[in-house]
């Protein structure tokens, strides 16, 4: 975990390097999500919705234009067994047209993701690292405050799907 930790810190950092040639803050923002399993087997085991937090860089207010952008995510189940998953995720984000007061995006990410799973009635007691990329639609309002709705696809973690969509209300805290 302290390796996807200091690779975060290092892509916050080059997204923060990108923006200042631009003379250009980087936002970053934290969210509160909610997790929502596809899978009947995975919600059976781990429950319909879990709870999570995310870090993330901010920048739909670039207009027709790509930017890179990096999150920090982490949900916890809250099931009859355990499991967490940590995602780090670079990509790209799109601001659309729209205003100061609500501009629509969408962003398109992948990265690895570390996870755990404990569902001691089967004997599962297991964690790796795979592969997290999903693809988002939000707002921001104010350019402050946003929503998201995102589909996520894991790669198997002890024969459990955990692809599945988040919705995700997010709040800018600092500029790098």
């Amino acid at each position: 975990m302290r390796y996807i930790a200091a690779i975060a810190i290092v892509l916050f950092a080059t997204c923060g390097t990108v923006y200042a040639k631009d003379d250009t803050k980087t936002p970053v923002g934290v969210a509160y999500q909610v997790f929502l399993p596809s899978n009947s087997t995975t919600k059976d085991v781990f429950g319909d919705s879990w709870n999570g937090f995310g870090l993330q860089v901010i920048t739909p207010q670039e207009e027709d234009r790509w930017t890179p952008m990096v999150t920090l995510g982490m949900f916890q189940s809250s099931g009859d067994g355990d499991a967490t998953l940590y995602a780090l995720n670079v990509g790209l984000e799109r601001g659309l047209s729209g205003s100061d007061k609500a501009r629509p995006y969408v962003i398109l990410k992948a990265g690895p993701y570390y996870g755990t799973v404990d569902v001691p009635s089967q004997g599962i007691d297991e964690n790796k690292v795979g592969l997290n990329a999903n693809a988002t639609v939000g707002i921001l309002f104010n350019e402050r405050f946003y929503l998201e709705a995102r589909y996520d696809y894991f790669s198997k973690l002890a024969g459990f799907n955990f692809n599945g969509f988040t919705l995700a209300v997010g709040v800018k805290l600092f500029d790098l």
